[in-house]
């Protein structure tokens, strides 16, 4: 069974978190196999630098008390971003940021959906500022906009004359329901 990214990226923190106390323990046994190497160690360093962004993203979409619709593209944004600012040592960890390329092709058509654009527009964490591409963001606006103007009814001021009717109903049949203490209620 394949491991999954995310345990291998667990593991391989753990390993640099006690690295030093593996180190010991391995020189300390007869037979054991090798410590890592400052190079194998400079590699796993550039492999959890990569995964890292990857673990952050995943944690936030994955919360079960937050709304996860409207955090797509920005999560997308925010992982472009920081896998773009990674500087890596090895020669492994530059092979390995072929990530970024693969990352934009997958994931940037997010952007250009109408639901995740929507949903990143009405939320007010991130409004427009969610989004890589100030085209996207307008495009999102435009469609909110879309969106109610195809809700409103085709006359507003006739709808809102009759709000203002019924209200006045109810306004009228709560004065007639209202006694003031030691009075008797109308009938």
């Amino acid at each position: 069974m394949p491991t999954r990214w995310n345990s291998a990226y667990a593991m391989i923190k753990r390993i640099l978190k006690t690295n030093e106390f593996i180190t010991l323990a391995l020189v300390s046994s007869r037979g054991a196999p090798l410590p890592f190497s400052a190079a194998e160690v400079d590699i796993l360093n550039d492999i959890s630098e990569l995964l890292s962004p990857f673990e952050e993203a995943t944690l936030s979409v994955s919360t079960n008390t937050k709304v996860s619709a409207s955090i797509i593209i920005p999560v997308i944004c925010e992982l472009n971003h920081k896998i773009n600012n990674i500087k890596v040592n090895t020669e492994k960890g530059k092979n390995m940021t072929t990530i970024k390329f693969s990352l934009t092709k997958r994931l940037a058509s997010y952007e250009t959906r109408t639901i995740p654009r929507i949903a990143t527009i009405l939320d007010p964490r991130f409004k427009k500022h969610g989004f890589c591409n100030p085209f996207n963001a307008e495009e999102g606006v435009k469609a909110v906009q879309h969106e109610l103007f195809t809700q409103l009814p085709a006359n507003p001021l006739h709808h809102q004359h009759r709000n203002q009717a019924d209200f006045h109903f109810y306004k009228s049949k709560a004065k007639t329901r209202c006694t003031l203490p030691g009075q008797m209620p109308l009938s």
